[in-house]
């Protein structure tokens, strides 16, 4: 082959690398798995709690969720894998807000009147479903 043809051959199949490799782009994770969406709503001491994180925790499935607590106390969550989930709940501590003046440089100050129980998906007694196609709607009273 000339120079000239080489180098047009290395442009096409260049060319056409490249347009497969935009295409692949748009491909989701587990898009093959059926997915759905969660709204929880976390209330504490009948009022709303306004801020902090919510995980979805399943070890089972390569999957789950998570989101920060908006001012009215819901947390929604898109394109959750379907599955039974633990909730697990950060107060604002945990999340690099801390609550009161930290008594000791670079470490959080840990909000004491927030159960501890709700921060790990060992303890936490929080379970939510996700189904397929649906939304679940949940609210928590946290005690």
């Amino acid at each position: 082959m000339s120079q000239r043809r080489t180098r047009t051959f290395v442009n096409r199949v260049g060319l056409g690398v490249l347009l497969l490799a935009g295409v692949g782009c748009s491909h989701r994770p587990h898009s093959d798995r059926p997915v759905g969406n969660v709204v929880i709503t976390l209330m504490q001491a009948g009022s709303p709690m306004t801020s902090g994180q919510v995980n979805l925790v399943n070890p089972t499935i390569a999957g789950g969720g998570g989101g920060s607590v908006g001012a009215d106390g819901t947390v929604t969550m898109s394109d959750i894998l379907e599955g039974e989930y633990t909730v697990v709940v950060l107060p604002p501590d945990l999340m690099g807000e801390p609550v009161e003046e930290n008594p000791v440089p670079g470490r959080l100050a840990f909000d004491k009147s927030f159960p501890k129980k709700y921060r790990s998906p060992q303890t936490s007694p929080l379970k939510t479903k996700v189904i397929e196609g649906d939304t679940t709607q949940v609210t928590f009273e946290l005690e």
